[in-house]
């Protein structure tokens, strides 16, 4: 409670040829929690939803690794990225179900890349950012922000480049006006493998 006593304690089984690794928990409209992550045995992504005492109501698996998993306010659902070895930028919006509504994988042409976040808009829009990568020994790349409406048809992509090295893409928010800030990093070229500059953008979003 908001004294920290515990109210309740349960055990999540379920998994028993696979251990799980847990990326996020939420709590949802009904008390409920959902509860996302992926399995180690087959690298496969899943939802777990429990009601307000922590019982298991249902699991959804996805047979792709997730990046992450954000709520969607506008019914509830679920809006997921996923990773398939940093060869696609998938994203995939589920219903409050966990069923899938729509879906998009694709490259970026030439080379690899991954959304890591997505998230609605208020326009009813969503948004994708993460990174595309310059060329396939993913030693180059850009921030990679991406635009689907609420059906998931792609409206729009871009990739910016930043000061540095590789230019990723990690969080974004909207603001009052409808504008976008994105943040980010970049990592060093003569320093390989330091990220410690961060990167923002800041657009001004169409109404459709």
């Amino acid at each position: 409670d908001v004294n920290g006593i515990k109210l309740w304690n349960t055990f999540i089984s379920g998994f028993t040829t696979s251990n799980a690794v847990f990326l996020r928990i939420v709590e949802l409209p009904d008390n409920g929690f959902a509860i996302s992550g992926n399995t180690t045995f087959n690298g496969g992504g899943f939802i777990l939803k429990t009601d307000a005492s922590g019982t298991v109501v249902f699991m959804k698996s996805y047979g792709i690794q997730l990046y992450d998993c954000i709520t969607d306010p506008t019914d509830d659902g679920f809006v997921l990225t996923t990773n398939s070895g940093n060869t696609i930028s998938g994203i995939i919006k589920t219903n409050s179900s966990g069923d899938i509504v729509w879906s998009d994988a694709r490259n970026f042409l030439p080379d690899p890349d991954h959304y890591y976040i997505a998230r609605p808009l208020s326009n009813g829009n969503y948004l994708a950012v993460g990174t595309a990568y310059d060329n396939p020994s993913i030693s180059n790349g850009s921030g990679l922000i991406a635009c689907y409406n609420a059906t998931g048809t792609i409206l729009w992509s871009q990739r910016y480049a930043g000061p540095e090295w590789t230019t990723g893409f990690r969080e974004f928010t909207e603001l009052p006006d409808g504008s976008i800030l994105l943040v980010g990093t970049s990592s060093q070229l003569t320093v390989p493998g330091l990220r410690t500059l961060p990167v923002y953008f800041y657009f001004q979003q169409d109404s459709d």
